[in-house]
């Protein structure tokens, strides 16, 4: 594997089922949709297009989907499905948008810290469990 493929891909390459293919390098499918997307909110937010703040309970309801998703399956619960994983990115990047914009006003934002704790966390420690499993039967 290419060392510039490993630098846009973190997955290994029995993993290259979870990325796509553009001009020779693979690209996490769930980054190649998140990040463009969550970007494209932020700069939203940051104009005249923001969500109102009666939104913000729907806005942290729509990142449970993709966070669900990604912890049930680093715990072995579920495999991998590129078609949840695309619907969950674009549905996570509408909270990270606005989460962003808060963090970038006000960087101890409440709710920003609250989608942390909520989504960031449980992801962090099923990631953590997942490595520390696959390090045990190496």
């Amino acid at each position: 594997m290419l060392m510039s493929s490993i630098l846009l891909s973190h997955h290994s390459p029995e993993e290259q089922h979870r990325c796509i293919q553009v001009a020779g390098l693979s690209l996490c499918r769930r980054c190649t949709v998140l990040w463009p997307a969550t970007v494209v909110v932020l700069l939203l937010q940051v104009t005249s297009h923001r969500f109102s703040a009666r939104m913000e309970p729907l806005l942290v309801v729509l990142a449970l989907p993709a966070t669900l998703d990604f912890v049930l399956e680093r715990l072995n619960i579920i495999r991998y499905h590129p078609v949840r994983v695309v619907i969950g990115s674009l549905l996570l990047a509408l909270p990270l948008g606005r989460g962003f914009m808060r963090y970038l006003l006000q960087p101890m934002d409440p709710w920003f810290w609250g989608l942390v704790g909520l989504c960031g966390i449980p992801a962090l420690l099923a990631s953590i469990w997942r490595s520390w499993s696959d390090l045990q039967q190496r």
